[in-house]
């Protein structure tokens, strides 16, 4: 493990961010998953309670400001620079690449803010009907990596999704890229789209729930 080698003063701060899309297939309609791969390993890095994870909104913040919010813009260097504003220890960094013949790759890398080094790099490839699969086995192999040692507890909720439809995850991340863009109406939209498909996704209802609060101010 590499983590032990570094001494962090408190709880380890991690963000998580957009991941870049490197599709060679149906690239375009894949765009919305930058944000929403992204979202789902914030919230699965979220689950593990020895660590801190940053909260998508103040990233997205950051990101817009440095004028990185184009996905897929983000290198080590530029990524530091957005972890020392976010008070980060490390970052992660993702990208996917949807191929022809439905087989996905997911890569993550994690980086070291304060000297912007890339520390460790996974790699996980598989049929996109597995997409599912594939982020709980990088939600663990990124925990391991960090040298995190997980409770029973922990382990049994990076398990469990609250949604594995990958229909009701396109929509989920197209309003995603809706509310970020301030469109609370069709944001609002995508999202009771997902609930359609998914009527217990916890996410999905959680931001239609802030959106509808939006579009009133």
């Amino acid at each position: 493990m590499l983590f032990p080698l570094f001494v962090f003063a408190q709880q380890l701060t991690v963000g998580v961010m957009p991941f870049a899309n490197n599709s060679l297939a149906d690239r375009e309609a894949m765009q919305p998953l930058c944000k929403g791969l992204a979202d789902m390993m914030t919230t699965e890095m979220g689950k593990i309670k020895s660590i801190t994870v940053i909260e998508r909104a103040n990233l997205e913040k950051v990101i817009a400001e440095m004028g990185l919010a184009q996905a897929g813009l983000v290198d080590e260097a530029s990524a530091a620079q957005a972890g020392k504003l976010l008070g980060a220890d490390i970052l992660l960094l993702g990208g996917f690449n949807n191929s022809f013949g439905g087989e996905i790759r997911i890569d993550a890398r994690l980086v070291k803010v304060e000297t912007g080094e890339m520390v460790k790099a996974e790699e996980i490839t598989g049929s996109t009907k597995k997409l599912f699969k594939l982020l709980k086995k990088l939600s663990f192999k990124m925990a391991g990596n960090l040298d995190l040692k997980l409770t029973k507890d922990e382990k049994k909720a990076l398990d469990n999704l609250d949604n594995e439809d990958f229909e009701a995850l396109m929509c989920y991340s197209k309003g995603l890229e809706a509310e970020d863009a301030a469109d609370y109406a069709l944001a609002a939209q995508m999202y009771r789209k997902a609930l359609s498909l998914n009527s217990s996704y916890a996410k999905a209802a959680e931001r239609l729930a802030i959106v509808e609060r939006k579009k009133l101010k």
